[in-house]
């Protein structure tokens, strides 16, 4: 996948986030496992030196309520766990921190309350919105290593913002 610099317009289906390539340079390891939650299929060729296994949201619901064998370095959940309440979220949490391995990095996304949709609730009927000090008690027992807090203007001027997390299995 190409960036192009020179597009006039905005347009996230074809572009590649800085997070995404940033992710893809710092986990860029031969002989390590990624797994990727949701809709975020579009990135795979940035972890090409990887061994990739891909799961829909609702797979990874029906593995969690297996006995589950799958071990991973990496677990990214770009954009996937928004459709889920908060309790659902912390059960899958763990257990993608019982998948991790020791040591093994997760990055994840999570709409926050300051956003104008929860605000003005719109479109939050089946979204987990979440702020800044419930997110230690949803991210329990992962060691937090960074949370940005991101605010995005959608195109009519409504504020979405975000937090993206990159949590450890310590």
């Amino acid at each position: 996948m190409k960036l192009n610099w020179c597009i006039n317009e905005e347009n996230h289906k074809n572009t590649i986030p800085a997070d995404i390539l940033y992710l893809g340079n710092r986990w860029n390891c031969k002989s390590k496992t990624i797994l990727i939650v949701g809709n975020s299929t579009k990135y795979l060729p940035i972890f090409n030196n990887l061994t990739i296994s891909s799961w829909s949201l609702e797979q990874l619901i029906n593995q969690s309520k297996k006995s589950n064998n799958s071990s991973f370095d990496y677990i990214l959940c770009y954009h996937s766990l928004s459709e889920l309440q908060f309790k659902d979220c912390k059960n899958i949490l763990a257990f993608l921190y019982k998948i991790l391995n020791k040591g093994g990095e997760i990055y994840l996304t999570l709409l926050s309350k300051d956003s104008y949709f929860y605000k003005h609730d719109v479109k939050t009927d089946n979204n987990l919105y979440i702020n800044q000090k419930e997110l230690p008690k949803l991210l329990e027992p992962f060691f937090i290593k960074n949370i940005e807090y991101t605010k995005r203007l959608k195109p009519d001027n409504k504020i979405n913002p975000h937090f993206y997390i990159l949590a450890i299995k310590l």
